[in-house]
């Protein structure tokens, strides 16, 4: 739709998570987990208090730390906010929820602490062994909010 940068693209990655909050890391220029990656997700399940309908409260938490997030709704929206961004988000699904799901997908923009911007989509699985799968792009310039992205441009992942 407009002019598209060069980007990196972690595509479609599934990381298996604790149930007990422990922190999964990645770092989203490379797609591994890392101890000082820049997504850090933590998950906590009370699925052993399941109710008749085999529903149970679970949460997850999203966050960057000395970066931010912002949720990103619009499929062809490709320049990231300058500001709004918040340092986590929180997915809570109560077992008495009417609409209770074992899992939830959020769209955001997101700002890394370098200063660079991307997108990232979250899905996030809360049964069975637990995961979460993501797929990111990041503009490698500091400071450039345009996310359009075009395969031919991909900047290989550090």
């Amino acid at each position: 739709m407009g002019t598209a940068e060069p980007l990196i693209h972690i595509s479609s990655r599934t990381y298996r998570i604790p149930r007990n909050g422990a922190p999964v890391e990645v770092n989203l220029t490379t797609g591994r987990v890392s101890a000082q990656g820049h997504l850090r997700v933590e998950t906590w399940t009370e699925d052993q208090t399941k109710d008749a309908k085999q529903h149970y409260n679970w949460r997850c938490r999203i966050s960057l730390p000395n970066g931010g997030l912002i949720e990103r709704y619009g499929q062809f929206d490709f320049r990231a906010p300058a500001d709004g961004y918040r340092p986590s988000d929180y997915i809570v699904m109560l077992r008495t929820a009417e609409k209770w799901q074992p899992q939830a997908k959020r769209n955001y923009f997101i700002q890394l602490p370098e200063g660079n911007y991307g997108r990232l989509t979250f899905y996030m699985i809360a049964q069975g062994d637990h995961f979460f799968e993501i797929e990111s792009y990041i503009n490698p310039t500091p400071g450039s909010r345009n996310l359009e992205f075009d395969p031919n441009k991909t900047v290989k992942s550090q």
